[in-house]
């Protein structure tokens, strides 16, 4: 639920400021001013809904990983881990650091070793 929250109240603040943005030209200049402003700047609005949206679908892929963070369920993150990382393939830096964290946590050793002797065999392939 905190990711979740985090998510909404981030939303909630970016699209509040947008408004305030868009819309205090209206309430401060007036509509002829505001029109030409609005007529300028509309790629700026553009650009900011795509990094929201962007963040938002960030968000929305990593569910279920957030999910389980926020549930401290260690032994389920680290199957769901091991399956987008090693078994997909997936080598990116935040995944495996976080798989490696996990196994630190599960105080599983052999795991982090195993994990260790496959990163080296990937690099070596690229």
């Amino acid at each position: 639920m905190k990711f979740k929250s985090i998510s909404i109240l981030f939303n909630a603040v970016v699209g509040i400021s947008l408004l305030f943005v868009f819309a205090m030209p209206f309430f401060a200049l007036g509509s002829q001013y505001a029109a030409g402003f609005w007529a300028s700047n509309w790629p700026l609005a553009l650009v900011l809904f795509g990094v929201l949206l962007a963040l938002d679908l960030f968000f929305v892929l990593n569910w279920t990983l957030f999910g389980l963070l926020e549930r401290e369920d260690w032994p389920a993150l680290s199957v769901y881990l091991e399956k987008r990382v090693v078994d997909n393939r997936r080598w990116s830096p935040r995944l495996t650091r976080l798989l490696a964290n996990t196994y630190l946590v599960l105080a599983d050793a052999a795991s982090v070793v195993g994990l260790e002797k496959k990163i080296p065999d990937r690099q070596e392939k690229s």
